[in-house]
């Protein structure tokens, strides 16, 4: 049992399920920092009586993944695409919440879902980037080249390969992506600096390369 102000008691009644999310205060001792209906309860509740409620199961999936019920809320996201296969905004739904949270690799079923049921330039950009964060390089350069054709004008699918080479360590192709990006986002400077480091890092790679020692072989004779 918790104590709620006055101010708490215009939205909660007695005895209903509430969320508390607890903090670690001064001296290292539990603080309560909010007092919530648990929508993670509700919504189990209501999709029991009606299943493809398209906003409870979605305000459910949403609650669940922003306070760190992991387990609950891929679950949810996953009955609830069974039950509406073509409601896709759902996976962007669960697979955006989890990219934020840094679980990448879960994100990933969930926006490739949406990909595929909705294969636009926005959606194989955000299935690329997690891909890209979750070291799957390669199928993320992919996604992201197969995007261009929907918007070739569009700058992000060629920043964003800028950034996959890089981390692949092919760093002229890096360069070339950055260059395509400054062609369409002249203003990138983040796009310019990526230029100038992997300018550096191939320098480096190059100085490293021609300062190994030559392995001689030796051979005796007859």
């Amino acid at each position: 049992m918790v104590l709620i102000t006055w101010e708490e008691r215009r939205t909660l009644w007695g005895a209903q399920p509430v969320s508390v999310t607890l903090k670690n205060g001064l001296l290292g001792i539990p603080a309560i920092t909010a007092i919530e209906q648990d929508w993670g309860w509700f919504g189990n509740e209501i999709l029991k009586l009606a299943p493809t409620a398209t906003m409870i199961g979605q305000r459910k999936i949403d609650f669940d993944l922003t306070h760190d019920r992991w387990g609950e809320g891929i679950d949810a996201a996953r009955r609830y695409l069974e039950l509406n296969p073509k409601v896709w905004e759902t996976a962007i739904l669960a697979g955006d919440l989890l990219f934020q949270a840094s679980r990448y690799h879960d994100s990933l079923p969930f926006l490739e879902y949406a990909m595929k049921q909705r294969p636009t330039y926005e959606n194989m950009q955000r299935y690329g980037l997690s891909l890209n964060w979750a070291s799957q390089s390669p199928r993320a350069s992919e996604v992201f080249k197969a995007s261009i054709p929907l918007d070739p004008n569009n700058w992000q699918a060629y920043y964003h390969l800028g950034y996959v080479y890089g981390d692949m360590g092919q760093y002229e192709e890096a360069i070339g992506y950055f260059e395509e990006t400054l062609k369409r986002q002249p203003s990138s400077l983040e796009a310019k600096a990526m230029i100038a480091k992997h300018r550096q890092d191939i320098a480096t790679r190059d100085s490293q390369t021609h300062s190994k020692p030559t392995k001689v072989s030796s051979f005796n004779t007859r």
